[in-house]
């Protein structure tokens, strides 16, 4: 008889450290430019532990727990969790894999199966796919399986409030088909706040990848109600100072956002990789019939010096109209009262 307590546990440490130098042009709203040492552009600094445990008969059970931070400062990021980025146990086996915890939404495991640079979490000026379908959700339950080439997942959030099985939920799902170089990636999502406001989600994009070179385009649709507030009552209290919340400034009718991102990256040696995209953006009622439109290009040469540390250049160039030129989004820049950004980085990546 095989003790438990003998069963092997595979368990390993989980880390990655950016930072980048950049300038920015009308950074604030009198069109000042700014330098500064922040944190870097394709993904955010981490560090966190994952576990397996085999169970036997195929079956195991695992964990995550993961924090985000500021290396320019060293503060903890996602309103200073300790486990912020995510904090989930699971288990796995033929049946798929049942996980709950502070978990990521399927709507960025879309983003991240069909987008060809990754989704941009951690780049403000980047960053409109993730704000738009969210990042990181409370509470969640989340089922996933997988029938040959085809991945399927549902997502449920509870709000944790009595007397009410609604309010601050979240619900969504998602399908993810793969079939030799392609991929094609769709989800839907719903969310209500403590006032029973809703905000809706889809999102569907197709991805090839060849021998050097992934080419990827998507579509995202949100609709956000009314003075939608992503803070519910009860202890699913999403995260702090989300960025759901920058889409809310309308308060008196529902805001409709249209998102088309085009994406690709080429390696064009074994140290040397370029990545490249392009997005429009079509807001609707970002204040009472208001609205407004932004347009996003970046380019990145990334040069690998191990497998563990790479260094890059980035560069990307914003321009809004309308309404986006003076609604708060991105924290400065862009929604300042300031049509167009210029940003330019030199970073550095290491992941341990």
């Amino acid at each position: 008889m095989q003790m438990l307590f003998l069963r092997p546990v595979v368990s390993r440490c989980m880390a990655s450290l950016i930072l980048a130098v950049r300038y920015t042009s009308h950074s604030d709203a009198a069109g000042e430019s700014l330098m500064q040492v922040t944190a870097g552009t394709f993904q955010g600094s981490r560090f966190g532990l994952r576990g397996n445990e085999e169970l036997g008969g195929g079956t195991s059970a695992y964990f995550v727990l993961e924090n985000t931070f500021s290396p320019d400062t060293g503060a903890l990021g996602f309103g200073s969790r300790l486990f912020g980025r995510q904090a989930i146990a699971g288990v796995s086996g033929d049946f798929g894999s049942i996980q709950l915890g502070q978990d990521t939404t399927l709507g960025f495991d879309t983003l991240s199966a069909y987008d060809a640079v990754t989704p941009m979490n951690n780049n403000y000026q980047l960053q409109m796919p993730v704000i738009l379908v969210g990042d990181r959700l409370d509470n969640s339950l989340k089922y996933k399986y997988q029938i040959g080439s085809l991945a399927l997942g549902v997502q449920y959030a509870p709000g944790e409030v009595a007397g009410s099985n609604t309010t601050g939920s979240s619900a969504g799902a998602n399908a993810i088909l793969t079939i030799g170089a392609y991929t094609l990636a769709g989800m839907g999502e719903k969310m209500k706040d403590g006032n029973q406001v809703s905000a809706s989600v889809l999102s569907i994009g197709l991805a090839y990848q060849g021998n050097t070179a992934k080419y990827a385009a998507g579509y995202v649709h949100r609709n956000t109600g009314a003075n939608f507030n992503w803070v519910p009552t009860s202890s699913n209290v999403g995260i702090a100072g989300s960025d759901e919340n920058l889409l809310n400034s309308n308060k008196a009718s529902s805001r409709q956002d249209d998102l088309i991102t085009l994406s690709m990256n080429y390696q064009l040696s074994i140290q040397w990789t370029a990545y490249s995209g392009y997005m429009v953006e079509k807001a609707r009622n970002v204040a009472t019939n208001s609205n407004g439109s932004r347009q996003t290009v970046y380019a990145i040469f990334d040069y690998a010096l191990s497998k563990r540390t790479d260094i890059y250049l980035e560069s990307d160039f914003n321009k809004s109209s309308g309404a986006l030129i003076t609604q708060p989004l991105f924290g400065n820049g862009i929604g300042n009262n300031q049509a167009t950004m210029l940003g330019l980085s030199v970073g550095l990546r290491h992941k341990f």
